[in-house]
């Protein structure tokens, strides 16, 4: 809830949607990087899991957390090229 009523935490939640699926989706993908890439999306969702312990600073928390995690993301795809 808090993700999808906040106005920055939303548009940031649907990149990282859109980043994750199209790297997962990606034709130039191994079935190994797809692997890796999944475990590495499980373990992200973990972690951020300690947000929700933050209580007062659970937006700051989830923010952080997903600007790093795009940047990630972002930076995985250029590492390997991923085709459409």
């Amino acid at each position: 809830m808090l993700i999808c009523r906040d106005a920055e935490l939303s548009p940031l939640d649907g990149a990282l949607r859109a980043a994750f699926r199209h790297m997962r989706d990606a034709s130039s993908f191994a079935e190994a990087q797809r692997e890796a890439l999944m475990e590495d999306q499980r373990r992200w969702l973990e972690s951020l899991d300690e947000c929700w312990r933050a209580r007062e600073r659970m937006r700051d928390c989830v923010k952080r957390s997903q600007e790093r995690r795009l940047q990630h993301l972002r930076d995985w795809a250029a590492a390997r090229p991923v085709k459409p």
